[in-house]
């Protein structure tokens, strides 16, 4: 079963989602306009849409980008799930932190870290899309 839970922080609102109980990501909307879906397991991201990896470091997570509208992205986190088949995954995040990818390296003290960092990446500090 997913369900999606509004959350509101220090960088605005996002929507984090729930697989089965587990947390599997959030959804939140970039400085530019686009959404960004950041799925805490990159087994679990859909196929067939523009894909970045996170930056941090020994994460198995990673973002769908360039997602028009809100209503587009919930039905994306629905059609990756949908895809397998089932919401079982073997995968447990139990210590799933939603902001983990927004400070990817400590360059800067944690006051000076924007959401920015991640959600209107300049090319250059694109890692490529899959």
């Amino acid at each position: 079963m997913i369900t999606f839970h509004p959350k509101a922080d220090t960088f605005g609102p996002i929507t984090l989602f729930r697989i089965d109980g587990r947390n599997a990501g959030y959804i939140f909307q970039s400085l530019e306009g686009p959404y960004l879906i950041y799925f805490a397991d990159v087994a679990d991201a859909p196929c067939g849409v523009p894909l970045e990896r996170s930056a941090v470091p020994g994460r198995r997570s990673i973002f769908a980008v360039d997602i028009p509208s809100m209503e587009e992205a919930i039905s994306l986190v629905h059609r990756a799930y949908a895809e397998r088949n089932t919401t079982n995954t073997t995968s447990n995040n139990t210590q799933f932190m939603a902001r983990d990818a927004v400070t990817p390296c400590p360059v800067a003290p944690h006051q000076t870290v924007e959401r920015a960092t991640l959600s209107s990446p300049t090319p250059s500090s694109r890692m490529g899309r899959y």
